[in-house]
C-alpha cells in the first residue's frame, strides 16, 4: 500500500463523514505524519518528536514470548510525558483525502464507488475550496 500521512478534517466536508474522521492522503509528505484541519480551514501538522523514550524488553520477557510462540520485539516506545507540538502548516496546493476506515461505517457490502474522495484546496495554509470527488 505504501506510505501515506493522516489528516484529521474538523471543518465540513460532507454529511457521509464526521468531524472525527480520520483520512489518508499521499499529496503530502508520505511520512506518517499527521495533519489537522481545523472548523475554520486552517492546516496544523501535530509534531509528536519526543514525546516517546525507547525502553529495551527484559530478557525474560523475550524468552517468555518465545515458550508462547509469540514475537516480542526487543524494544518498545513508551509515553514519557513531553508534550507535542502543533505547528501551521503554509501548504498551498490540492491534496485528496480518503478515510481511513471506512468498512465500518457501511453496514451492507461494501463498493469502490461507495469509498469518498475528496478534494481540498489550500492556499497558505488555508483550506479554500472542498470539492467531492466520489
Amino acid at each position: 500500500m505504501g506510505m501515506f500521512d493522516y489528516v484529521r478534517c474538523a471543518a465540513p466536508l460532507d454529511d457521509r463523514v464526521g468531524p472525527q474522521d480520520v483520512f489518508q492522503c499521499k499529496d503530502l509528505d508520505c511520512c506518517m505524519e499527521t495533519y489537522w484541519v481545523d472548523p475554520v480551514g486552517h492546516l496544523w501538522r501535530l509534531d509528536e518528536s519526543g514525546t516517546y523514550d525507547v525502553v529495551e524488553e527484559s530478557e525474560e520477557d523475550i524468552l517468555k514470548a518465545r515458550e508462547n510462540r509469540e514475537w516480542l520485539p526487543p524494544f518498545r516506545p513508551v509515553p514519557n510525558g513531553n508534550h507535542g507540538r502543533v505547528l501551521p502548516h503554509r501548504l498551498t496546493r490540492t491534496i485528496r483525502i480518503y478515510p481511513s476506515d471506512w468498512s465500518s461505517k457501511v453496514k451492507d457490502k461494501l463498493r469502490h464507488s461507495d469509498w469518498p474522495e475528496y478534494e481540498l484546496v489550500f492556499r497558505d495554509g488555508e483550506l479554500i475550496l472542498v470539492q467531492i470527488l466520489s
